[in-house]
């Protein structure tokens, strides 16, 4: 029992590790202040905003959805252009 657990906990331990710093940039970017410190004041979207507004950061946007809109589309004709090919086989 104890060796079945072993794997699930160490992963358990393993995401956390992963997530929790990512979970703090995430709490302290609705922060009212510039400074790290507890309680936290809520909410702003003051750093959303500023990045949304940039130009580049909307040209990124737009280039990673035309990549994503290209990239669904080839799966899409791929996949349907190999499905009879796998019935011949």
């Amino acid at each position: 029992m104890v060796v079945e657990v072993a794997p699930t906990v160490i992963s358990a331990l393993a995401v956390l590790f992963l997530f929790a710093p990512l979970t703090s940039v995430v709490l302290f970017s609705f922060h009212s202040t510039n400074a790290l410190n507890f309680p936290l004041r809520w909410v702003l979207l003051r750093w959303y905003r500023e990045v949304l507004s940039d130009r580049s950061v909307r040209s990124g946007r737009d280039s990673l959805l035309k990549v994503a809109a290209v990239s669904l589309t080839t799966l899409i004709l791929g996949t349907k252009a190999a499905a009879p090919m796998g019935q011949l086989a």
